[in-house]
């Protein structure tokens, strides 16, 4: 009986460790590719949610037109809120919702896809290996520049769209994202779709570099070492990881945002280049210009992240169950 008992135990512990590696071994890179890629889109979705109020009172404050010697249309966020909710109701907060919530998907998807085979290369395809904090920032980094490529004709689209004035009785130039992506790439081509790909890349490495590293720092600082990540360690993680995506290079967000609402003909536009908007920007409107509507992505930052992040770690932990 003894025996058998003992017999029993050690076929346990082979079924177990049996069971161990075959886990590993089923854990794929194209199979972490594809988590990175369900999870990023799960992800992108509670952003929009979290976020897209938010993120319409930052547009409107934005892209406003300020006419000398008369006032402008919103005085500061509170004064923007009041009136878009007095003339379009809580619906004024949702506009075009649509939009992003297959554009964020799609490009959160593509955000964490990029961010995950970065460290599978600095890690040499190890799912039990981890990065430095510093290597952390440096993958952020490059994730930013190769999303720039993808990121770059979704803004530039989303950006003309929201941009153009609509005068009572005429048609507008763009009827919708359709309309716009078909009469910039026939008479442009892929260049006129990457209007504004070097300002791009100038707000993404540094904001990606920023997103990811304080991510992974505040979640290495929020969670007891041995444990496994709380969901409020996440959330927290997720929130200031935004936070710190915003605050530093929002003059450069600004600059982008000119630069890809700018005239589709070259030679009408006003910039010519990154360095030219900002002189341009500053020497005609100030310092302050740089900072329109930062208030307003500042509130949306924390919890639109937040949200993010948390639901991109759960997907991942519930995809990874299946």
């Amino acid at each position: 009986s003894t025996q058998r008992h003992g017999e029993s135990i050690c076929t346990l512990k082979m079924d177990a460790s049996t069971a161990e590696l075959l886990l590993v071994k089923d854990d794929t890179p194209l199979k972490r590719a594809m988590k990175d890629i369900a999870a990023g889109s799960v992800g992108g979705l509670m952003q929009v949610f979290a976020g897209h109020p938010l993120d319409t009172i930052k547009v409107k404050l934005q892209t406003q037109k300020v006419i000398p010697g008369q006032p402008a249309m919103y005085t500061g966020l509170v004064d923007c809120v009041k009136k878009t909710y007095h003339h379009e109701g809580v619906a004024g907060f949702y506009r075009g919702v649509m939009s992003p919530i297959a554009g964020v998907s799609f490009f959160n998807a593509a955000l964490f896809l990029v961010f995950g085979q970065t460290k599978a290369i600095m890690t040499n395809n190890d799912p039990n290996a981890t990065l430095t904090i510093q290597q952390n920032f440096i993958a952020g980094g490059v994730t930013g520049a190769f999303v720039s490529l993808i990121e770059c004709p979704v803004d530039l689209l989303k950006i003309k769209m929201q941009s153009q004035t609509v005068v009572a009785g005429a048609a507008p130039q763009f009827s919708g994202v359709g309309d716009a992506a078909s009469q910039i790439f026939s008479r442009y081509g892929l260049r006129g779709v990457y209007q504004g790909l070097g300002s791009t890349a100038i707000r993404n490495i540094p904001a990606n570099s920023l997103y990811f590293g304080f991510y992974e720092l505040s979640k290495k600082v929020l969670t007891p070492a041995g444990e496994d990540p709380s969901v409020g360690a996440l959330f927290l993680s997720g929130g200031i990881g935004g936070l710190a995506y915003w605050s530093f290079i929002y003059p450069a967000e600004m600059i982008k945002t000119r630069i890809q609402s700018d005239s589709i003909v070259r030679g009408e536009r006003q910039y010519k280049h990154f360095l030219d908007c900002f002189a341009k920007t500053y020497r005609h409107e100030g310092a302050g210009a740089l900072f329109k509507g930062f208030s307003a992505c500042m509130l949306r930052a924390f919890p639109a992240n937040a949200a993010c992040f948390l639901a991109y770690e759960q997907a991942k932990k519930y995809i990874g169950m299946l």
